[in-house]
Formats: C-alpha cells, structure tokens, sequence
C-alpha cells in the first residue's frame, strides 16, 4: 500500500491537486510513524498540513498539527508540541469540532505533565474524558485513563495512579488480548509500585509491559520501559547494560531527546 501511495503522490503534485496530495502526505506520515520513522513522519505531517492549508480547510490540517505534536510529545519537545496543539485546539474549537477539541484537549494534558505541569495537565486530561464520555469515544476514555494514570505517577501520587491504571487495565483487557495501551497501563503500575517501594513489584510489571510491547513490535513503548526498569534496584550488571544499551539505541532512533519519568524517592 505504502509504495502505491508513493507512488500517487508524483501524479496528484503534477495535477496540482492539493487535496490528494494532502491525504498521501498523511496516510505516508502515519506508515512512517508506526515504522519508527519519526523525523520523516514529522516532516511528511507537516508537508501534509500545508498542502491541506492551501486548500483553505484549516479544520483538517489542524489535524496535521495534532499528528505532529504527538510526536514531538512523546520525543520531549513538550512546550512545542503544546504550541502546536494549542492552534488546533483554537482552530477545532471554533469549528465546533467536538472531537477535535476532545483530541487536542487530551494530548495538551499528556504534554503539560511530562513537562512537569502536573495541576495543569491532569485537569485538562480530565476535562479530555468527559468530552470522550459526552461523544461516546470509548476507545479514547481508555485511552486518555491511561495518560492520567502517567500524569499521577509523574506527579508522585503513586496510590492514586495505581488506583486508575488497574481499574483501566480491567476495561482494556476485555477489548483485547495485547496493546500498547495495556504496555503503558502495566508500566504505571510498575513505576507506582516504585514510588512506594515495592521493587519486586514493578520489576513484574515492567515484565509484563515489556513483553506485550515486544509482541506488538512498539518500539518507543519497548524503550520507556527498559528505561524503567533501570531504576529497579538490585538488577544484575550485565542485564542493566543491555537494558541500558537498548533503550538509548531506539531513542535515538526515535529522535526522543527526554523522556518523562517519575522522581523517585531517595
């Protein structure tokens, strides 16, 4: 499929169609991302946006600009991915574009809390879920649950992140057997068993997380977690290395300049 829209994409910039240029551009960024691409992801979503700009539908390359700051989150660029999403939000809320405004709204959340805006960012991932509940996007309440329970680990509220993500680990177990959600669920139980001091604990979590990500080919959630499991005390030297050694190559693959992770106690 991918190399079929590859090579579409020659024949509508010849057309000047903007419009299908714009659609190849994303559903190429998209390719590129779940490949673990991420800089040409970020530059296909960003030629994609323009093409749609171009068009006149600011509704739909807002969408570029959501995409984008996904990315751009989750590799540590936290204040330009807010940036980004906080012109979406500006553009979809004054569309009325319900989904949108919930989307936004979410990844705004996820982004002000790894930059260590935690009121901020759990009160607008709260905000997120109630519009997701309101619209009936199940999927996304699963979704954004998720990203509270990192908000609370982040924020050292260790008993209430392990509270959301088990009781959220429940409702995404009965949607399916693996996924990245239960990778990332597993993991914030690992790093609240951490902050209260169970290390036995979260080593089985990151366990488990690490497998499901493993299985699913998630490399970024494959890489957060061994970065996890690094701060697990009484690991074994050889098995710190090849975690440790793991981890940074696919970052920086991946581009992640930071990752966002819980202040343990000393």
């Amino acid at each position: 499929m991918t190399r079929f829209q590859s090579l579409a994409l020659p024949i509508y910039e010849e057309l000047g169609d903007l419009i299908g240029q714009g659609n190849v551009l994303n559903n190429l960024g998209a390719q590129a991302y779940f490949e673990g691409r991420w800089d040409e992801a970020l530059e296909l979503y960003r030629r994609s946006k323009d093409a749609k700009a171009r068009t006149g539908d600011s509704v739909k390359a807002a969408t570029q600009s959501n995409n984008e700051a996904e990315i751009l989150s989750d590799q540590g660029h936290f204040n330009e991915a807010g940036a980004l999403l906080r012109d979406a939000l500006r553009v979809w809320g004054a569309a009325g574009y319900e989904i949108g405004i919930a989307l936004a709204t979410s990844n705004l959340g996820r982004a002000a809390a790894r930059a260590g805006r935690h009121d901020e960012g759990l009160a607008l991932l709260a905000d997120a879920v109630g519009r997701f509940e309101r619209i009936g996007a199940a999927g996304y309440v699963d979704e954004t649950r998720a990203r509270i329970a990192e908000g609370l680990a982040l924020a050292g509220r260790a008993r209430e992140a392990r509270e959301v993500a088990a009781e959220s680990l429940v409702r995404v177990r009965r949607e399916a057997e693996t996924s990245v959600l239960q990778a990332q669920l597993e993991r914030m139980l690992g790093w609240a068993d951490l902050l209260l001091g169970d290390a036995a604990g979260a080593r089985s979590h990151f366990t488990t997380s690490l497998a499901v990500a493993r299985a699913l080919g998630a490399s970024f959630e494959i890489a957060v977690t061994l970065r996890a499991v690094l701060r697990v005390p009484g690991l074994a030297p050889t098995e710190r290395e090849a975690a440790r050694q793991e981890a940074d190559e696919v970052l920086s693959r991946l581009g992640v300049i930071a990752v966002a992770e819980p202040e343990l106690p000393a």
